[in-house]
C-alpha cells in the first residue's frame, strides 16, 4: 500500500475546520443574545432587556447555519472543490443576510414605538450600542436602577417574581 500525504489539503481542511467552529460560535452567539429579548416581549414580561439589532440577529440564524453545512459540505469532499450551486448559493445567503439587515432593523423600530413606546416606561439606557431596559411601572424602574447598581443579576429573579414564575435553577 502506497499512501500519499497532502500536507496542503490538510492545512486547508484545518483551516475549514475553524472556520466551522468560528462560523458556528458566531451563530449560537445570535441565537442567543436574540432569543431571550424577543421571548420577554413576546411572553410581556414585567421587565423587558431590549437590544435594538434583536430581530436582525434573529433572522441571521438560519443564514449562519446555512454557511456552516455548506463550509462542513466542502470540509469532508474528497476533492475539496465545492459543486457550481455552491456560488449561487453563496450570493442567496449574502443577499438573504442583506434582506434580514433591512427587516430587523424596521421590526426594530416598529416594536420601540409599539409595544415598547404603549405599554412599558423608558427605564435605563446604557448606551447606544447596547440594550435598553423597559418596566411596566415606575416603581419597577426603581427597583432595577437599584439592582443594576448593587447586584445585576438578581434583576431576572425580580422579573420571575413580579410574573409569577417559579424559580430558575
Amino acid at each position: 500500500m502506497n499512501f500519499n500525504i497532502n500536507l496542503e489539503n490538510i492545512k486547508k481542511r484545518c483551516g475549514l475546520l475553524l472556520g466551522i467552529f468560528v462560523f458556528g460560535g458566531v451563530t449560537w452567539g445570535f441565537y442567543l443574545a436574540s432569543v431571550p429579548d424577543i421571548t420577554d416581549l413576546i411572553e410581556s414580561r414585567s421587565i423587558v432587556y431590549f437590544f435594538w439589532g434583536s430581530f436582525f440577529l434573529l433572522l441571521m440564524f438560519p443564514v449562519g447555519c446555512c454557511f456552516v453545512l455548506a463550509i462542513a459540505y466542502v470540509t469532508f469532499t474528497k476533492s475539496m472543490q465545492p459543486p457550481r450551486f455552491f456560488d449561487r448559493a453563496f450570493t442567496i445567503g449574502i443577499h438573504i443576510a442583506g434582506v434580514g439587515f433591512v427587516v430587523g432593523n424596521i421590526l426594530s423600530f416598529i416594536v420601540l414605538f409599539y409595544p415598547l413606546g404603549t405599554n412599558y416606561v423608558l427605564c435605563e439606557r446604557s448606551g447606544p450600542t447596547s440594550g435598553t431596559y423597559y418596566t411596566r411601572t415606575e416603581e419597577i424602574c426603581e427597583q432595577v436602577k437599584y439592582l443594576l447598581k448593587t447586584k445585576y443579576s438578581d434583576i431576572e429573579k425580580l422579573n420571575d417574581t413580579l410574573d409569577g414564575k417559579p424559580k430558575q435553577q
